[in-house]
């Protein structure tokens, strides 16, 4: 469902599949193993708030809630410009120009972060299989992001 409410907003992501073999998602189903086992709470699954909560982001939809529309690729220089100004915007303080676009994702997972831990993300999906939170709500369609 999540996955749904995203595409109909015209958010792209790679789709769930029901089996992956891909490092990054394996590395993401062993964290969240791992959190669960030390006692943190599934926010996606029994409405956890607060410390100890676990929440699944997905970085692009917060860059596409943050400003508004959908931002160019990451690996451009006009994409990396509009997600960094996303994150001062929230908020962010560091040294934007030695962060790779991965750490710039993982930026967004802190902001993310922060504005749930306020009470003031957006979730999509239904708790029964998993949500996805957001920074923000996400526009009903997501445009184009100009980059003149």
């Amino acid at each position: 469902m999540a996955e749904y409410e995203l595409i109909r907003r015209g958010v792209s992501l790679h789709l769930t599949p029901r089996e992956d073999t891909s490092t990054w998602m394996q590395a993401g189903f062993a964290w969240y193993r791992a959190l669960i086992s030390a006692g943190f709470s599934d926010h996606s699954k029994r409405g956890a708030t607060g410390p100890g909560a676990v929440i699944e982001y997905y970085p692009y939809a917060s860059f596409v809630a943050l400003p508004g529309g959908r931002p160019p690729k990451k690996t451009t220089a006009p994409g990396r410009g509009l997600r960094v100004e996303a994150l001062r915007r929230a908020g962010m303080q560091t040294d934007f120009g030695v962060m790779t676009a991965d750490m710039i994702d993982a930026a967004v997972g802190c902001v993310t972060a922060r504005v749930f831990a306020h009470s003031a993300s957006t979730d999509y999906g239904d708790p029964r299989e998993g949500v996805l939170t957001v920074a923000a709500k996400l526009p009903d369609t997501a445009r184009r992001l100009d980059t003149d």
